[in-house]
């Protein structure tokens, strides 16, 4: 799921569970990572990660501290879309920079 930003006001616990709640209304969060923007950046940042710090179920990431192994790991995944912009310049760097091998018969 992408959403605009992953802002939270107030930064409390319960705050965070009724908004998920509403969000995935449906499904059963058994893992939930959030990714947003940066550390301290507007689209979640500290306020985010101190609300969901009491939800063993969830975990939040800046864009640069996710990897492929991270994501596959959760059941849910919750992005802002500046996270998204960010990550897709950032793999997209990493698989230019990979060498490519070619096999020669």
């Amino acid at each position: 799921m992408v959403l605009d930003s992953l802002a939270i006001d107030p930064p409390k616990t319960k705050y965070l569970d009724e908004q998920l709640s509403a969000l995935l209304p449906d499904v059963p969060r058994r893992s939930i990572l959030m990714i947003d923007c940066a550390k301290d950046g507007a689209d979640g940042g500290e306020k985010l990660r101190k609300a969901a710090s009491n939800l063993p179920w969830t975990d939040v990431l800046p864009q640069a501290g996710a990897n492929v192994y991270s994501i596959l790991q959760r059941d849910n995944l919750i992005l802002s879309c500046s996270a998204v912009d960010l990550l897709v310049q950032r793999l997209r760097q990493t698989t230019l920079q990979q060498p490519h091998n070619s096999v020669h018969t």
